[in-house]
């Protein structure tokens, strides 16, 4: 997938850094494959449907989009549906509480905490989703924040994690050293070497933020295709080379994922 950059621009004026809520600070995404929303998924799918907050004060306003699935099984559906809206909620309660916390005389412009979302998978096997957005807590500019939930409809409905996805036990050999690797340390060495061919390569950002940590991993969705991993600003990069991800194929993961319907 390719990155690009969402610029919002804001108005800055002379007398005193006055921005409306709609003029926020420059942000930055990726693109990432998305179902259409409000559309029914496909037959082996999950109908969803976009959920909206919205609220708009004169220090901070809040625009999130998520989604509410709906299908025939209904206790999957409501555990789908309950863990996306619990971490939503907890992302809305955080932001309630830093703002009440400090005093907010100062303020460059308006708090904001905003996302919209991605279903990069909808099937009988996984249904993947990404909510991307940005907060903004005062500063020079807004920072990045996702959140991913891969589901796996074969175990009904359960939240995935890293471990749940690849075998810790499976190692393969790494064809140019004869090393034997395991999925962790594949995935980072394969991200570290994708990461350096960018125009912004830093070593060592590189080596510290896709090293082999399972923690540089723990954002990630799946596709179709393979599985991504995001990094957002600052975790390989500077913030103005933006958001980065690396994919994989299943077929180059194949010895290291479970036995599930990738």
């Amino acid at each position: 997938m390719k990155k690009y950059f969402l610029v919002l621009v804001c108005i800055l004026l002379v007398s005193g850094w006055g921005c409306r809520e709609k003029d926020a600070p420059v942000d930055q995404a990726i693109t990432l494959p998305k179902v259409n929303n409000e559309e029914p998924a496909l037959a082996w799918g999950l109908s969803y449907a976009t959920t909206t907050i919205s609220e708009e004060t004169e220090k901070y306003y809040l625009d999130i989009n998520y989604p509410v699935f709906s299908g025939d099984n209904q206790k999957i559906v409501d555990g789908i549906n309950g863990k996306i809206k619990a971490k939503v909620d907890q992302n809305v309660q955080q932001f309630r509480n830093d703002y009440a916390d400090i005093d907010h005389e100062y303020d460059p412009g308006p708090w904001f905490l905003g996302y919209d979302f991605s279903v990069t998978r909808n099937d009988q096997y996984f249904i993947s989703v990404v909510l991307e957005g940005s907060i903004y807590t005062g500063g020079a500019h807004p920072n990045q924040m996702y959140e991913t939930f891969v589901f796996n409809m074969e175990e009904g409905g359960e939240l995935m994690s890293l471990e749940d996805v690849f075998n810790p036990m499976a190692t393969a050999v790494d064809e140019d050293t004869g090393a034997s690797l395991s999925w962790l340390e594949y995935v980072s060495n394969q991200s570290r070497l994708k990461l350096m061919s960018e125009e912004y390569a830093d070593a060592d950002w590189i080596n510290s933020g896709a090293g082999v940590n399972s923690d540089n991993f723990k954002l990630f969705y799946l596709t179709e295709s393979g599985i991504v991993f995001i990094f957002p600003p600052y975790q390989v990069a500077a913030y103005a080379a933006g958001p980065q991800e690396v994919g994989f194929d299943y077929d180059d993961l194949a010895g290291y994922l479970k036995a599930y319907g990738f």
